[in-house]
């Protein structure tokens, strides 16, 4: 009875290393008879893991007393990379977001319970961008949901 609180942080620093190559090409010979040299040339960079955020951090405070449960709950992700191009500056990302929901009990006798649910209160967009956050292309929106219910439990 009383006050909750939970909180879970975790700091990822997983990376791969990706491999990849590039054409450079460049004219040869004297006018007219120009002809094409192209060099293929491997390269190796790290970056992050694919869907794999730096910082993430999940945390509730609620209330019990007696029958009666509230909770308040966030979660923050930061921004993860989606894709790899060959060149990092093309590179697709998903940015980082924060999330808050609730939830709301009231327990009747030891079988019988209402409750509320209410996901994505402030109506986070998953947006998607390449290069820096000014250059979005796409944003998802799932919108906000409320969630009534009652459960019945048969012992």
């Amino acid at each position: 009875m009383g006050l909750v609180l939970n909180i879970n942080y975790s700091r990822l620093f997983s990376n791969t290393t990706i491999n990849s190559f590039y054409e450079e090409s460049r004219l040869a010979g004297n006018f007219p008879f120009f002809y094409t040299i192209v060099d293929i040339i491997s390269y190796q960079r790290e970056a992050n893991l694919i869907g794999q955020a730096k910082h993430i951090l999940n945390a509730s405070l609620g209330y019990d007393y007696k029958k009666f449960s509230a909770r308040f709950s966030t979660s923050y992700q930061g921004t993860k990379i989606s894709g790899y191009s060959a060149n990092a500056d093309k590179d697709r990302f998903n940015q980082g977001f924060w999330r808050f929901d609730a939830v709301v009990k009231q327990k009747f006798g030891n079988n019988f319970n209402v409750f509320v649910n209410m996901n994505n209160i402030s109506d986070q967009k998953g947006t998607n961008f390449f290069r820096s956050e000014d250059l979005v292309t796409s944003i998802e929106r799932y919108g906000s949901t409320v969630t009534f219910g009652a459960e019945f439990i048969i012992r």
